[in-house]
């Protein structure tokens, strides 16, 4: 919970519990704080913005509060001697349970909240709108014309006095349904996201600390979206990476385009009438997406327009990772695209690469941090096959406790997560940290590139 949420529930509890600990009337300073407390839903109004998980607790502050201001005009608070103790104790109490209900909703969805990246790096971030003309759009209702794609950057920057860090998502108010349709969660559990805020800063100057960064590209899972996995491309960009991820239009929950259109998830032309052919189809397809995401990041290091990329990208050896069909997606990459120094795929889905696999193996190092509750075991076995081609023997790496939506932001969503069957039992924010940890040092360890 944020701060003026906590106070506002926390300030009238004295004037509630009062008459249990004192036969006093209550005095003027205790009288005065379901007033303060209204005073704090003020600044949590015009500060925090409203959430609907807080509206058991505004109906509580503004009952106690005009209560309080009614006493504070008769300017008669002596308790009536006609209560018996009992009576009192359960008003009392009673007062005590409302404030504890009015506050179950906002402590089990509170506002996401981002751990602060551990480098030494502030961090900024742009967004682009590119459209690949020589290849035409499998997927949607409509199939045909060019493949358009949304990218965003996130990068080493320097400070900006005063600047706000974006939001999760720009566009909650859209995203939010067509997100939770994906988790099948109710379309308005998710409004709140558009409270939460990152760390990044759009538009910021990329930081001078280094002649080139090293560039990193993300591929999110089916279903997702390109900030699925902010907790991570935070901290990348905050040791020095410049981090690239893709919206894969029609197979993540929701692309929106800069002229207003919105692009759904579409599983229907996805899939088609066989699976196996429609996975492969699906990841090669996103690998392509990859290819030409990085022909963009080579035209922009040689002429941006903005002038804040021009010569700054090391781009001879990149990194690619990715969640579950995301992470299929770098496994492919990397085995077609001699760009590609290293890879790694976070709970990857692999199955629909099975020949590719025995046809080519993988000769780059490659790094699969799997969940011990999600993969089939087709999936598995080819994940087995993978490791055993490349360069990497022993680079798969279980987490205990988790599943597959633990190697997102997801997490941090709610406490709940777990009883909820999104994630699995282990600490969210720690298996969070695990990631970053994991993939931060193979990647320092296995890119060719300037220090950290």
């Amino acid at each position: 919970m944020r701060l003026f949420e906590v106070l506002l529930l926390l300030t009238p509890i004295p004037f509630l519990i009062w008459p249990v600990i004192s036969k006093q009337k209550r005095p003027a300073y205790i009288l005065a704080l379901p007033l303060v407390s209204l005073l704090f839903l003020l600044l949590h109004l015009l500060i925090e913005g409203h959430r609907w998980q807080m509206i058991p607790a505004y109906g509580l502050t503004a009952v106690l509060g005009l209560y309080a201001l009614r006493q504070w005009r008769r300017r008669d608070n002596q308790q009536s001697r006609s209560k018996s103790l009992l009576v009192v104790v359960l008003s009392a109490l009673g007062g005590l349970l409302l404030v504890g209900i009015t506050a179950v909703l906002p402590l089990a969805l509170p506002v996401p909240r981002l751990a602060a990246p551990d480098g030494p790096y502030e961090i900024g971030t742009v967004t682009y709108y590119w459209v690949d003309d020589s290849r035409q759009e499998m997927f949607g209702p409509e199939p045909g014309g060019p493949r358009e794609l949304m990218v965003q950057i996130w990068y080493p920057a320097e400070a900006v006095d005063g600047a706000e860090p974006i939001p999760w998502h720009d566009d909650i108010k859209t995203a939010g349904p067509a997100l939770a349709n994906t988790l099948d969660l109710p379309p308005f559990l998710l409004d709140h996201i558009s409270l939460s805020r990152t760390h990044s800063v759009a538009g910021a100057p990329l930081a001078a600390g280094q002649p080139q960064y090293q560039l990193l590209i993300f591929s999110h899972g089916l279903g997702g979206v390109r900030m699925q996995n902010t907790f991570q491309v935070e901290e990348l960009a905050s040791r020095g990476y410049v981090v690239a991820a893709i919206d894969h239009t029609y197979g993540g929950a929701v692309t929106i385009f800069p002229d207003g259109r919105v692009a759904l998830f579409d599983l229907a032309t996805i899939e088609g009438d066989d699976t196996a052919e429609a996975g492969n189809r699906l990841i090669h397809g996103w690998a392509e997406d990859g290819r030409f995401v990085l022909d963009q990041l080579e035209q922009l290091n040689e002429q941006d327009p903005d002038g804040r990329f021009t010569n700054h990208l090391r781009l001879d050896q990149i990194g690619y990772f990715g969640h579950s069909t995301g992470g299929g997606t770098a496994f492919l990459f990397c085995q077609i695209d001699d760009r590609c120094g290293a890879g790694a795929a976070l709970d990857g889905w692999l199955e629909p690469l099975v020949e590719e696999i025995a046809a080519q193996p993988i000769e780059k190092p490659f790094l699969f941090l799997k969940a011990e509750d999600w993969s089939t075991v087709e999936n598995s076995a080819a994940i087995q096959a993978a490791d055993q081609s490349g360069q990497t023997p022993g680079s798969v790496i279980t987490l205990p406790g988790t599943a597959h939506y633990n190697f997102s932001d997801l997490p941090l969503l709610t406490p709940l997560t777990p009883q909820m069957g999104l994630t699995g039992p282990a600490n969210g924010r720690e298996t969070l940290a695990a990631i970053n940890d994991y993939t931060l040092s193979f990647f320092n360890n296995n890119l060719v590139s300037v220090q950290k």
